[in-house]
């Protein structure tokens, strides 16, 4: 209650103003719904026992209404007895009905920006999907969000983890929760098969609303909110703002089950990729155990007549290199090192098995000839890899 006197507005005591209400003109007044006019408060108070700010001179108290209530009271003194004529009376109840004006114009900016402030909580709850944050984190903000903007008692997270799996309770992150988890967790496992909103007492004073997470057509949980006695009922709430909350809630949440999903399979892939490429490498070893262990040289080369691998026999006992010298290197420079060990020459054998030609490779040596079988193989294409040959060098003589 707020009083004006000679210009100077000063609040009035809470104990004060309640006892104007329970026992004064302005109770009867907000009451009644009409105005009251006292002409000598001195005699009136005393008849009526009625308990006022002045015990003397005179009074007009005209109630504030609302289009849907009543929400206040003017209270208008004068000192004299008989000082309020019709006119005034007029005059007072119009100001009054400009007071109802103006105090609607300030609820409805003051609901405005409250309900602008809780539009942007919603919003801001998208931001958890980015990386970083669990399902925990949400659970947590969904708790805060339900007191804060719902004025509700607790509001829980509740998702499947997988398709058709049963809803598991989210824990929120960092939150100590002391609910009837299983009474709740079956109003949301109802909401979620049913995808309608789901209402259940789960007491004398506590109302569940269960509401159904839905995203891309698919329910993949239900958010639960409860409310007492003492607070707003579900009847009182703002659906819309609920309807977004559910709406921002489920695609935070399908977000982040999305994201995780995809690190399950990245990390599945990466140790299939190792597992593959430990596979490779000893089938690998393997086959340069066995391409080592062959009695004759053997020498692979690519479609441009580049060595790409010899075995050992070849690299130390023919050429007397190491293998990784002559990778790389042309057919034509082996040759020509060949040659320049000792005079060489080279023959074609016409016996040769189809598909493959035969070649012989002479060298004269300080200490006699050395002879060499040269048994070529191509390797035609296959799967996108270019066509090869394979050349096996055995020693005659």
């Amino acid at each position: 209650a707020l009083t004006v006197a000679l210009g100077a507005p000063r609040l009035l005591p809470p104990e004060r103003a309640a006892e104007l209400i329970d026992h004064g003109s302005a109770g009867w007044a907000l009451r009644q719904g009409s105005s009251i006019v006292l002409f000598d408060l001195a005699n009136d108070v005393r008849r009526f026992q009625l308990r006022e700010l002045q015990t003397g001179g005179s009074l007009i108290a005209t109630p504030i209404r609302q289009p849907t209530a009543t929400t206040g009271v003017l209270i208008v003194y004068r000192l004299a007895t008989n000082a309020f004529s019709s006119n005034e009376l007029i005059l007072i109840e119009s100001i009054a009905a400009q007071l109802s004006v103006a105090l609607g114009a300030v609820q409805l900016s003051q609901q405005y920006r409250l309900r602008q402030h809780r539009f942007l909580n919603l919003l801001n709850l998208g931001q958890l999907a980015i990386a970083g944050h669990t399902v925990g984190d949400v659970a947590a903000r969904c708790y805060t969000i339900a007191i804060e903007t719902f004025a509700a008692r607790w509001g829980l997270l509740f998702l499947r983890p997988a398709p058709q799996a049963q809803l598991a309770w989210i824990e929120p992150a960092h939150l100590a929760v002391d609910v009837p988890i299983t009474a709740i967790g079956g109003a949301a496992q109802l909401a979620a098969e049913s995808q309608h909103v789901v209402t259940v007492a789960l007491g004398d004073d506590v109302t569940c609303l269960a509401l159904p997470l839905t995203h891309d057509g698919t329910t993949i949980g239900s958010l639960a909110l409860g409310f007492t006695a003492q607070r707003p009922s579900p009847g009182g709430l703002d659906w819309n703002l609920l309807e977004l909350f559910a709406r921002q809630t489920a695609t935070v949440c399908a977000t982040l089950q999305l994201v995780q999903r995809l690190r399950e399979q990245a990390q599945l892939l990466e140790e299939l990729v190792t597992e593959r490429t430990d596979q490779l490498q000893r089938s690998r070893d393997v086959l340069r155990m066995v391409f080592d262990s062959l009695p004759e040289g053997v020498v692979f080369l690519d479609e441009s007549e580049r060595l790409t691998a010899v075995n050992t026999v070849f690299a130390n006992q023919i050429v007397s290199r190491h293998p990784r010298d002559l990778v790389g290197k042309t057919y034509a420079y082996l040759l020509r090192m060949i040659e320049r060990v000792a005079p060489t020459t080279i023959e074609l054998v016409p016996e040769a098995r189809p598909g493959r030609q035969q070649l012989r490779l002479r060298q004269r040596l300080p200490d006699g000839e050395r002879s060499y079988l040269i048994e070529r193989m191509e390797v035609p294409s296959s799967q996108g890899q270019p066509a090869s040959r394979l050349e096996f060098w055995r020693r005659e003589s």
